[in-house]
């Protein structure tokens, strides 16, 4: 048997309450062959409403106290000037959602121990990220089109929360999710919760072979533990730069 050992993308992620109640840590978890996956919906939307349900917060330099906040990858902007052109093939600030002005101000830190992160682009050169691989169009497909986003160079994206709007006063989330797609092996995706120093534990990404496929990941605390930072694991092999063809092994 040959298997692909390729990376998985995350699709979307920071679906995230900034207020705790109380009891014990809740689990969401589902996979499906698309985004209209029926299974891969209900978890999404209980889990969801396990942080508050209705609407998220809006993307405002505040701290509302109570519901969530979730990036969503279109709002990255591909130009033209003087609108910043932060799509790929061009790099992604990982502090481009820690902004102190609408629409960017979701109180939310990217960083990797690899060589940044790129969005995918709508169409062209970076689509699906083409430019990082041109099988990649094949393999991955959006959850919220239309865009996806990765790390380069490494399988690992450190999160770290802030107050919306101030930027730099650290901050403690009660719940954190992801959308992860091409999820082939039940122990190349999912996430490590901290708390401080102290580990909240790893959980994993349920795996599901093909391509197009998405595996959703979904953790909640309702005992009043706060999530400060976030390590999520996409795959077992890293995107490696511009116009790098992977092959497989």
């Amino acid at each position: 048997m040959i298997e692909s050992r390729k990376p998985c993308l995350i699709v979307i992620s920071g679906l995230c309450l900034a207020l705790a109640a109380q009891g014990a840590a809740i689990t969401f978890t589902a996979s499906g062959l698309s985004a209209g996956d029926a299974n891969l919906q209900n978890q999404v939307s209980a889990f969801r409403a396990q942080l508050g349900g209705g609407a998220p917060n809006p993307n405002e330099p505040t701290n509302f106290g109570t519901g969530r906040r979730e990036i969503n990858w279109d709002a990255v902007p591909e130009g033209p000037p003087p609108t910043p052109d932060v799509s790929s093939p061009n790099d992604f600030p990982g502090g481009f959602f820690n902004g102190n002005a609408s629409p960017r101000a979701r109180g939310i830190v990217f960083s990797t121990p690899g060589t940044g992160f790129q969005v995918s682009r709508n169409s062209g050169l970076g689509f699906e990220f083409n430019n990082l691989n041109a099988t990649y169009p094949d393999l991955f497909d959006p959850f919220s089109p239309n865009k996806l986003f990765t790390p380069v160079g490494s399988v690992s994206t450190d999160v770290d929360f802030r107050l919306p709007g101030d930027q730099t006063t650290p901050a403690g989330v009660s719940g954190f999710g992801v959308i992860f797609a091409g999820v082939g092996r039940s122990d190349s995706a999912g996430f490590e919760l901290f708390s401080g120093n102290t580990s909240l534990g790893f959980f994993s990404a349920p795996a599901l072979g093909g391509n197009g496929t998405f595996s959703f990941l979904g953790v909640a605390f309702d005992d009043g533990t706060q999530i400060t930072r976030v390590r999520i694991t996409s795959g077992n092999t890293a995107p490696l730069g511009r116009n790098f063809f992977q092959t497989t092994t």
